[in-house]
């Protein structure tokens, strides 16, 4: 009798606790999610996890003394260097503080990710639910950047994916992401002695043809009689080497320029004696595209992903005129640290 009434006493709090756990699960979905301040109504695509929730607000690149702090600084005191006005003064706003909580159209469609790429998965990325996610890439902030009318810019930030853990990857990493875009009216304000914005070289009466030969004679400034050359064709076909938009010469260009500067971006951080290759590879953001390798302990190692920014990307929003992208390069991982014997990891440091 006594053992028939435990096995009936086992058998009701069995049930109690599936019962339970079943309104838990039930209450987690249809509840809230409090992230960076900010209240969302939870999902069936919400998997974001507490660990995970943890590591928000840390803001590990901009500590004083972090490596990742020591690596930011290097890269914007890089870009101030290299990209100066006229006066002098550094044309590259830096934003570092951005809030990592970006909606789906930010972190996907706004750069014209497919519906169906796998970086969109769950199983990819932490999602608050199915319009909030925690940003797979600084890439995220791309579009609103641009369209606020920003030309040249740097975004530090730390970058969230479902990685498995392994000797360079982890879910938590840091990421810096730099667009350069040469608009028609910097383009102007090279031609002129005093900087000029469009609406007044307009009531200068200057020609389409005119701003037409700047923009050539801007881009194509170290090409003998560079100015018979174009940016753009009307009729072009796209092609492993280029956008519809655009013309192989000014591709070709644009790809030397881009490589050499983030050669010595990455010399810059890791020494001289870097041994590196240049892989092609895809993005859904860019075209062509491509990946820096170094060598490191005779494996190929990826340093970043860079390439020229969709056109379509660009026309996002407002007309910007006549010449909408020049170049446009995306550090898409630093994983170099000159203090560590050119230890190309993530720079995750052991978040625990």
């Amino acid at each position: 009798m006594l053992c028939k009434y435990q096995r009936t006493l086992k058998t009701f709090f069995y049930h109690r606790r599936f019962i339970s756990a079943s309104v838990k699960n039930k209450d987690e979905i249809g509840g809230k999610i409090t992230v960076c301040g900010r209240t969302f109504q939870r999902d069936d695509w919400t998997n974001i996890s507490p660990k995970i929730l943890s590591y928000l607000g840390r803001n590990l690149h901009i500590q004083p003394y972090h490596p990742l702090s020591f690596i930011r600084q290097n890269i914007v005191s890089f870009l101030y260097k290299k990209f100066v006005g006229r006066m002098g003064n550094p044309i590259f706003s830096v934003y570092d503080n951005l809030s990592p909580v970006v909606s789906v159209q930010q972190n996907f469609d706004s750069l014209i990710t497919p519906a169906t790429h796998p970086s969109r998965d769950k199983s990819d990325c932490y999602y608050i639910n199915h319009k909030y996610l925690l940003r797979g890439h600084t890439t995220a902030h791309q579009s609103e950047l641009i369209n606020m009318g920003l030309n040249n810019f740097l975004v530090v930030g730390d970058v969230y994916r479902r990685d498995e853990i392994d000797t360079s990857h982890y879910p938590v990493f840091h990421q810096a992401d730099a667009v350069r875009i040469c608009t028609q009216e910097e383009v102007i304000s090279t031609r002129f002695p005093t900087p000029v914005t469009w609406a007044r070289a307009t009531s200068l009466k200057t020609s389409a043809d005119v701003l037409a030969r700047i923009v050539l004679k801007r881009v194509f400034r170290r090409v003998p009689n560079g100015e018979a050359l174009q940016v753009f064709e009307k009729s072009g076909m796209r092609t492993e080497d280029k956008q519809q938009e655009h013309t192989l010469e000014a591709t070709k260009l644009m790809e030397t320029e881009l490589k050499s500067t983030l050669l010595c971006l990455a010399q810059s951080l890791l020494g001289q004696g870097l041994v590196h290759r240049w892989v092609a590879t895809t993005f859904p953001f860019t075209h062509p595209s491509w990946e820096l390798e170094v060598l490191h302990k005779d494996k190929w190692v990826e340093l970043l992903g860079c390439g020229i920014m969709e056109h379509a990307i660009l026309h996002t929003g407002t007309d910007r005129g006549l010449i909408d992208v020049v170049i446009s390069f995306i550090l898409r991982q630093v994983l170099g640290a000159p203090w560590d014997q050119m230890c190309l990891t993530h720079l995750t440091t052991a978040l625990v």
